[in-house]
């Protein structure tokens, strides 16, 4: 059985990753200690992983350190500590 391949036109191309690690870690750069944002995304471990993840690594890029806690079922809110 031969799989079957649907060709579709104007999908929009979802932003790079990198471009969304630029803009965090430029707001971050912003960011005064006491500072927080709110990230809303789903509730999968795989995505509180990766959210996680890539909060802490912009941080330490930038030269600053964050907490992040979970604020209702879906949403991460991140403050600079220092």
């Amino acid at each position: 059985m031969q799989a079957q391949i649907v060709i579709e036109k104007n999908v929009p191309r979802p932003a790079r990753a990198a471009a969304k690690a630029s803009a965090l870690k430029s707001a971050m750069k912003n960011m005064e200690i006491g500072d927080s944002f709110l990230i809303q995304g789903s509730d999968s471990k795989e995505s509180v992983r990766l959210a996680n993840s890539v909060v802490y690594s912009a941080a330490k890029d930038v030269g600053i350190k964050v907490s992040v806690r979970a604020v209702g079922e879906t949403s991460k809110r991140v403050w600079r500590v220092s």
